[in-house]
Parts: structure tokens; sequence; C-alpha cells
């Protein structure tokens, strides 16, 4: 972990398994989470790395037996956890209670699901499949609130949907390398750019003011969203085989861009205005 502007590290823990594929800070930035390829989330203190917490808990892991759990979100109270597994016939969004760990309920959902999350009240969930359109369902009856076409712009493939850390923002990136910004409040466009389409990874930033994106030759773009301006980019360098699925995540304050990389290296980039 870094000081912003500093170029040593003020900790470092070492002989930590397993080995995580994603790498985000908690939302008041004390404590580093660590997601592992079989989406467990290990919390550890910012401060001197103890490990704080794991998670999901095991009723998670118990209520689908041998199914891997592929997203995990939590609501913004902290009151309740919604999971998505992987299934070839079970596509329903499962409800927890966050304090207790205990199975509330099932949401049904018609399509196998990549990415679930809490709208900002809590009281609804955005959902995510590769080939369908983004849809807002309520947690108490699973009716669908609200639908987010694929529109022609991004193609007929969704890979990745994000939502900022105040759940303001959405962010959509198609197939034919086009990413949309939507408020979550209207579900309406506020913006859109075209960027390289082999994109491997975007992030919104906190209040999701900034969206960064990670391309296959190297470059790191930053968009400033609300000005409709592209910051200078940031050149990590031409990828190798060993560089795949990166990670990219702001700090809490959105003056930095951490990146991960199967290089074992986290290079930490100043993307203050």
């Amino acid at each position: 972990m870094w000081k912003s502007g500093e170029t040593s590290p003020v900790h470092q823990q070492s002989g930590f398994l397993p080995v995580a594929s994603r790498l985000d800070f908690s939302e008041d930035g004390l404590s580093l989470e660590l997601t592992t390829a079989n989406n467990e989330i290990y919390e550890i203190d910012s401060q001197d790395g103890k490990l704080q917490n794991i998670h999901p808990n095991p009723n998670i892991l118990e209520e689908m037996k041998e199914e891997v759990p592929v997203s995990i979100a939590v609501s913004a109270d902290k009151s309740l956890l919604a999971v998505v597994y992987f299934s070839l016939d079970d596509y329903a969004i499962r409800l927890f209670d966050l304090t207790s760990g205990k199975f509330i309920r099932k949401i049904p959902s018609k399509h196998r699901l990549n990415l679930v999350e809490f709208s900002p009240d809590g009281l609804s969930l955005f959902t995510q499949a590769p080939k369908h359109p983004v849809q807002v369902l309520d947690i108490e009856t699973g009716e669908v609130l609200n639908e987010i076409p694929i529109d022609d712009a991004l193609g007929e493939y969704l890979f990745e949907m994000r939502l900022s850390r105040d759940k303001s923002t959405l962010a959509l990136f198609g197939e034919l390398g086009v990413v949309e910004i939507y408020s979550t409040e209207t579900l309406e466009v506020l913006q859109a750019l075209e960027v390289d389409p082999n994109t491997w990874s975007v992030a919104l930033s906190d209040d999701g003011s900034l969206l960064a994106y990670y391309s296959v030759d190297g470059i790191i773009g930053c968009w400033d969203i609300a000005n409709n301006i592209l910051l200078p980019p940031l050149e990590f360098g031409p990828p190798t085989s060993a560089v795949e699925m990166p990670g990219l995540a702001f700090s809490p304050d959105n003056r930095s861009l951490a990146l991960s990389t199967w290089d074992g290296v986290i290079r930490i980039y100043n993307v203050a205005p």
C-alpha cells in the first residue's frame, strides 16, 4: 500500500494465499478487499495487513452446495447480501441477511447472470447478462421494474456492467467498444464514449465522475464523464501472455487508480485533475 505521490510502500504483506484476482478499497478506505478466482472476499486491515473477515460466510456456500458464487453484492445499509451462483439450470438470485448470514429467499431470474448490484435505495437489484437487457428487479417480488436494452451502439453482447460505489452512475461496455454512462435514477444515457474494442477492464470512480479502461495494447485511458474529456493516457507498456484479466480500482478520494496484473505487480497512478 502506498500514499499518493510516494514511490515506497507504507505497508507490505507477503506470503498471503489465496491469490487475489481483484483488489478494492472498502467504502471507508480503512481496509482492502481481495477477491479470489472463486469470488471469496478477504477483508484485510489497510494499516497492519491483518485478516478481518472472509466473505461469503459458510451459509452462502452451503446454499448451493457445489456451485460457485459468481457475483456478490451488499446493500448500502449493509443489511442484505445478494448472491448469483454459476448453475446450468438455476439462475435465481439468493438473498441473505448480512448480519446473521441466514438465507432469506430466492429472487427468480430468467437468464444466467454475470453480475448483480443493489440500487441506491436497496429496494431493487440491477442485473447483467451477456445477451439480455440490464434489468431492475424488485427484491421483494422479483418483478422487473425497468430495463436497459443493449442498443445498436453497444452491439449484441454486453461485456461489462459497473456501478459507482455511491450507486448514482451505471456504465455499460459492449462488444463494439462503446461505453455508455447512465443515471441509475432515470436510466437515461448521460454520455457515450468509443474506446478500443479490445479493452480488457473498466472501472468507475466512487462518485461516478471518472471512468478508467485498460486496453490490450497496454494503454490506460481515463475519461472525465461530466465534462466529456479524455485525460492524458497512462502507458503500462506492451502486455505479456501472463498479464490477463487485469483489475482496475479507484481510491475512495478518486485521486488514484490501482492496476493489478498477473505479473505480480500493483501499480498506482495519479489521476487527479
